[in-house]
């Protein structure tokens, strides 16, 4: 049975407050699951629960066979092997995800979700069959789920795996005229990383070779983007969603 009750509260009382009393008629806040994660993988035998937004699927490229789910204290990938997850689960669609019988894994300093691992891998990906086994689209109301408006100098590692939204940023002057992504040997597009900055400070921001403009030329000017925080090459970086990079008015 699906359960759905709301909950409140800001990233640093979630995080610092995560107990069974975090736990409402089983759901839990996308920051109580990260404190689960004590080790590479951990298997949830509990009956709780996650819901949130979809902010960054594979609609433009930006993140392949993959889902990130976002409440107001954070946000959690989950792998699915499907080639066509926007299908299943529609960007700014609002998803309840059913945990036990997953697993949490840790890729470097990020927190997953997936099927129990098999292999060498933390977790192994959902299978398309079993997709709505564990998520349930159950609505599409965004406003809910909005990106915490922040600064570049407020970003470190307490915001990995947060949905976020910059303003008064540019791409560093040196990539003004390269595209979004470089290309390999073979002509192929590869994940890049180029820099946005505020004058002051600089953040790193990855773009998948699969993502639908890879091969666009970077915007010049001064941008506002929304993105999720990562840990990524040993560094806090930002994977922008949804194309969300436009021009200051």
């Amino acid at each position: 049975m699906w359960r759905i009750v709301l909950l409140a509260g800001s990233l640093l009382v979630a995080v610092a407050c995560a107990s069974r009393d975090d736990i409402v008629d089983g759901e839990v806040s996308m920051a109580h699951l990260w404190t689960m994660s004590a080790n590479r993988t951990e298997r949830i035998s509990e009956d709780i629960y996650v819901r949130g937004r979809v902010v960054l699927n594979d609609k433009f490229g930006e993140r392949p066979k993959a889902v990130v789910v976002a409440d107001n204290s954070g946000c959690v990938e989950i792998k699915i092997e499907c080639n066509d997850v926007e299908r299943y689960l529609p960007l700014d669609s609002e998803v309840v995800v059913r945990c036990e019988g997953l697993s949490l894994g840790r890729e470097g300093r990020n927190v997953v979700l997936g099927a129990s691992p098999t292999g060498e891998y933390a977790v192994d990906r959902i299978a398309q069959t079993h997709i709505y086994n564990y998520i349930k689209v159950v609505g599409h109301d965004v406003s809910a789920y909005g990106p915490c408006r922040l600064r570049i100098a407020d970003i470190g590692e307490s915001q990995i795996r947060m949905y976020v939204e910059l303003h008064d940023v540019w791409f560093t002057e040196c990539e003004y005229r390269g595209m979004w992504c470089e290309r390999d040997a073979l002509g192929r597009f590869t994940t890049t990383l180029r820099h946005l900055t505020d004058g002051r400070d600089t953040l790193p921001v990855i773009v998948a070779g699969t993502a639908d403009y890879a091969s666009e030329p970077l915007p010049t000017g001064e941008q506002h983007c929304c993105g999720v925080v990562e840990w990524y090459d040993k560094n806090l970086a930002l994977r922008i969603t949804q194309r969300e990079i436009n021009a200051e008015l």
